[in-house]
């Protein structure tokens, strides 16, 4: 297993584009305008220098097309899995240090439960977002996005949850 982070800061400095933790990024957001929001300035300031890239792992880790093929959906599947679990139980803190990647098979394995029952609402900055749906992240669930398998196990999965729901 490998580290979502890591795949990605591998990737991007692999391409040219160094990733530093906090220096680059927090000297990009003391330049914001006070009258600009953070989300904007997100967006038009520090996206275009993170461009998606996080599709290239399954190419680099999985040379084979049908290996890749199913390592893609297993990744979408288990992606959705973890997620709308952890949102039903209000799993918090899912930053790119607690998300697990299989290099075997491309699985999605969630760490760290501490955060569970939504405690992310009562931290100092509170977590708003059910869970994480980062660029990088639906990058590799290919040309659907999240509206293709992504969404229908998604789907399937809050039904299996309601259908057992005690």
């Amino acid at each position: 297993t490998t580290v979502f982070r890591k795949c990605c800061a591998d990737l991007y400095n692999a391409a040219g584009i160094p990733v530093q933790a906090g220096g680059k990024l927090r000297k990009l957001y003391d330049k914001r305008p006070k009258d600009v929001s953070q989300v904007a300035y997100f967006k038009k300031a520090v996206l275009p220098l993170f461009p998606p890239i996080f599709h290239k792992w399954f190419i680099n880790t999985f040379d084979e097309p049908t290996s890749w093929f199913e390592s893609r959906l297993r990744y979408s599947r288990t992606l959705a899995v973890m997620s709308m679990v952890g949102y039903v139980v209000g799993l918090g803190d899912r930053h790119a240090e607690n998300i697990m990647l299989d290099s075997q098979n491309g699985d999605v394995i969630h760490v760290d439960f501490d955060c569970l029952f939504e405690r992310g609402k009562n931290l100092s900055v509170p977590e708003l977002v059910p869970f994480r749906l980062t660029n990088n992240i639906v990058d590799a669930l290919g040309i659907t996005g999240y509206e293709g398998v992504f969404r229908m196990c998604s789907e399937k999965t809050l039904f299996v949850l309601r259908e057992n729901r005690v």
